[in-house]
């Protein structure tokens, strides 16, 4: 339920790609919160806060008066998407972290030999898979079961790693979903700006997930001691 709402309402919203029924959905959503927000500061638990938390209920108060249209604005999202994006996929910081995670974590448990012979593997499956979406599909959006066939074909731990049926296998839905509702192809500026650095944050996810997997293959297969 939870990756359902998330994949057709909650991404799309953060990256500006919304359909008509989606901001229908969010809107009655942002009025339904906004009702409860009301009901809270006119409370004993709202003038509760307002004594020791008076900046939350200021915040409180914007979010209950501030019309749907505002908060749930198109120009919001696509604020908030380039923002999104931005700090995730544009920022070297960001990024670097993201890809030293499993020496971070990983390699303290199996060792850093082990992470990085696995993390090799990993980039040559996830090479495997760029060749081949390249040979069937070329540059253009795929669907689910057309992602679905090639992580299975290419990764040698699709439902192990969560590749299928995951959140990040929404990506491409929302980019297709998202040109529609626009009325056509996306900017150039916003597939550098949003799309782009948002492919490249979701493959190195992947890249964390194989790793992880792969150097757990490893540490199972490894010799052991007679009489262990």
């Amino acid at each position: 339920m939870y990756q359902e709402y998330a994949r057709d309402y909650g991404i799309p919203a953060i990256l500006g790609t919304q359909t008509p029924k989606a901001n229908k959905l969010v809107g009655l959503a942002t009025k339904t919160a906004q009702v409860g927000a009301n009901a809270i500061l006119r409370s004993p638990l709202g003038d509760a806060l307002e004594a020791n938390a008076p900046n939350f209920v200021k915040q409180l108060d914007y979010f209950s008066r501030t019309p749907v249209d505002t908060l749930a604005s198109r120009a919001t999202f696509e604020a908030s998407g380039y923002l999104y994006s931005t700090h995730l996929g544009l920022n070297m910081g960001s990024v670097l972290l993201n890809l030293q995670q499993p020496y971070l974590h990983l390699a303290g448990q199996l060792g850093f030999r082990r992470t990085m012979n696995a993390q090799m593997e990993a980039i040559g499956e996830l090479n495997n898979y760029a060749k081949l979406r390249y040979d069937k599909f070329g540059t253009k959006p795929i669907g689910p079961d057309q992602r679905r066939e090639l992580i299975e074909e290419a990764f040698e731990f699709p439902e192990e790693t969560l590749l299928v049926g995951d959140l990040l296998e929404s990506v491409d839905q929302v980019v297709v979903a998202g040109h529609a509702a626009g009325g056509g192809p996306a900017s150039a500026l916003r597939r550098f700006t949003i799309e782009y650095p948002m492919k490249l944050f979701e493959k190195g996810e992947w890249l964390n997930r194989l790793t992880t997997v792969k150097a757990m293959k490893g540490q199972l297969r490894r010799p052991r001691p007679t009489g262990t």
